[in-house]
């Protein structure tokens, strides 16, 4: 398959594993064959295009855009691909862990677990993938919408307190902080929001700002919509866990600090 049509399969292949989870959601066994097979599926994928990073290539894939100027474009790099390797074999693993979970347990809602941690790896491969700051963004609240169901997985009152919690804080500060640092780029780049070696940022400057406070600014407010957890005001609220199934509260979750923290803060260190 061409660069182009691993990344696009990437992106879908948890979507169609999320459909038929529901479809065999009456008949466990199939179901959560479909899981497996799915985190196998997308881990084959994944492996494809890291191997075109590791040779020089730099996969790529444009969709569209959305308004003039905001499109939705896809470009794997070499931390990116280490982080989709990562989260698409965590899958196989997750997956296997849950299902003697969730059968010991006689957990409730297992099928709606199996189709959000679906989606959710949708959201992880874009995250990785994503080619500019909008893709990035829009693949981000993606990730956080889909693991809600999965923090609120046990249902009771504690879980559904600590979910409500989790949304709260993860779409409040990435809205406060990670979109208006998303605007300030929009505004100081010349509406360009492409991740670039070297960052454009730097590059241009904005009147109210020298170019030292400018960018240690923009990088702050980065940080601060990539890290919200780490904000002294919140950091409280983290220690509010659910009280879900450990695959759900725990693993998903853990995921999705890795591209956000790791391979996009580094590439946002460039840019700022």
């Amino acid at each position: 398959m061409t660069p182009d049509v691993l990344i696009a399969a990437a992106l879908v292949l948890p979507l169609v594993m999320a459909v038929l989870i529901a479809l065999f959601g009456k008949a466990p066994d199939l179901r959560e064959g479909v899981t497996v097979l799915g985190g196998m599926g997308l881990f084959a994928l994944v492996v494809q295009l890291a191997m075109q990073v590791a040779g020089g290539a730099r996969p790529e894939l444009y969709v569209g855009e959305t308004v003039p100027g905001l499109a939705i474009v896809f470009r794997l790099e070499p931390l990116g691909a280490l982080f989709a390797l990562v989260a698409s074999a965590l899958w196989i693993v997750n997956s296997i862990y849950s299902i003697g979970y969730m059968r010991g347990n006689r957990e409730r809602n297992q099928t709606r677990f199996y189709i959000c941690f679906a989606v959710a790896m949708t959201g992880a491969m874009g995250v990785a993938m994503a080619g500019n700051l909008f893709t990035l963004f829009v693949f981000y609240e993606v990730l956080t919408l889909s693991t809600y169901p999965l923090v609120a997985h046990k249902g009771d009152v504690a879980a559904q307190r600590g979910a409500r919690m989790y949304l709260l804080t993860l779409l409040g500060t990435s809205i406060a902080f990670f979109l208006t640092a998303i605007m300030w780029t929009w505004a100081v780049t010349g509406q360009r929001l492409d991740f670039v070696e070297g960052g454009r940022v730097g590059r241009r400057k904005l009147p109210a700002f020298s170019g030292e406070q400018q960018q240690v600014g923009h990088v702050e407010v980065f940080e601060r919509g990539l890290r919200e957890l780490r904000l002294p005001p919140l950091r409280h609220r983290a220690r509010l866990r659910p009280a879900g199934p450990r695959p759900g509260g725990g693993r998903p979750h853990g995921a999705r600090p890795l591209p956000r923290c790791g391979d996009h803060r580094l590439q946002l260190a460039g840019a700022g």
